[in-house]
């Protein structure tokens, strides 16, 4: 399920991460690969808030719509 569909407050493990090589090179270096575990906090408007490694992260709908999910 995308991120956005998933539970707040639950351990997330990211399954696949769909987008161009720039965008998935820079969500790599926040630590959002495949087989990691992100956060959903908040959702609001389509945006999301997430905690991945121990920091908060705020990603918009487009990005947020690509992260593929499982509850870990």
């Amino acid at each position: 399920m995308p991120l956005l569909f998933a539970p707040k407050e639950k351990d997330l493990r990211i399954l696949s991460v769909h987008g161009d090589a720039k965008v998935n090179k820079h969500l790599a270096s926040l630590g959002i690969v495949e087989g990691g575990i992100i956060r959903l906090l908040e959702d609001a408007n389509g945006a999301a808030i997430c905690q991945v490694k121990g920091s908060r992260l705020g990603l918009d709908h487009k990005i947020s719509m690509s992260i593929m999910v499982a509850v870990a």
